[in-house]
């Protein structure tokens, strides 16, 4: 990582600057909150009908779609976050993606991404934009879920990246809403399989729900307390990110406020 640091130019990106933008999301904020006081009085349908025409002005995908062609550069820092719960084990579209170094120099390469923004991934990933990706999706057994990578200690990097993390946030367990589709329900318990993760839908009942609970426990603590999802993504991302730094390219991470 020293080495990253050290031997290239780091951007960031920030997303949602414009005062016009910070002003709608205040207003949104605002009718929120009068809709949830006014919940039960003749004037929420016109608090309602006003928060609908705020948030038409702030659609995702136009907004985040075009955010990379639009960011600002701002000073050269570059910014590791550790999140409270993993992007990999929510819902998503299921598209893997192992990054793409183009092997030009002086390119820019984008290393970091919220994944959580569907249409700005979807844009960074179709690579319209012309420049390097390191950033990786892992998100079946057969791309990487669930496997680990051993670092030069002689363990696998979950430790180090994400330090000492309960059960439940190391994803061995997964709580499906009531309203799980036989299909969805298929493609968890695939991943769970993978990942050794306990899944139990939210209507389930108390005796099921606790016995689910000390089966996730015993798999987290089985598996060495690491995570559910592995680490394999983090070796991927690291060889990119070194390919990226020789070819002396600038790498930018997207981060949202």
């Amino acid at each position: 990582m020293d080495e990253v640091q050290s031997s290239c130019r780091v951007g960031t990106i920030q997303f949602g600057t414009s005062s016009k933008v910070r002003s709608l999301r205040r207003r949104v904020e605002e009718l929120q909150e009068e809709v949830a006081q006014l919940k039960e009085e003749a004037g929420a349908e016109e608090a309602e009908r006003l928060l609908d025409e705020a948030q038409a002005q702030l659609p995702e995908e136009a907004a985040v779609g075009t955010a990379l062609a639009q960011a600002e550069i701002g000073e050269p820092h570059l910014y590791f976050t550790l999140r409270d719960k993993p992007a990999i084990l929510e819902r998503t579209a299921d598209i893997a993606y192992h990054g793409h170094i183009k092997e030009e120099e002086g390119l820019d390469c984008y290393v970091s991404f919220p994944g959580k923004y569907a249409a700005g991934w979807d844009a960074l990933i179709k690579e319209h934009h012309g420049q390097s990706v390191a950033c990786v999706f892992l998100c079946t057994p057969a791309d990487g879920l669930g496997m680990h990578h051993k670092g030069p200690s002689g363990d696998c990097y979950c430790h180090t990246i994400y330090g000492q993390r309960d059960f439940r946030t190391f994803g061995y367990l997964k709580v499906l809403p009531a309203s799980c589709s036989k299909d969805e329900m298929k493609i968890e318990v695939e991943k769970a399989e993978a990942t050794n993760t306990v899944v139990v839908r939210v209507d389930a009942t108390r005796e099921t729900k606790q016995e689910a609970e000390q089966k996730a426990r015993k798999a987290w603590e089985d598996s060495g307390r690491v995570a559910s999802w592995g680490c394999q993504w983090f070796h991927t991302w690291k060889e990119q990110v070194a390919q990226a730094v020789k070819l002396r390219q600038r790498l930018k991470v997207v981060f949202f406020p």
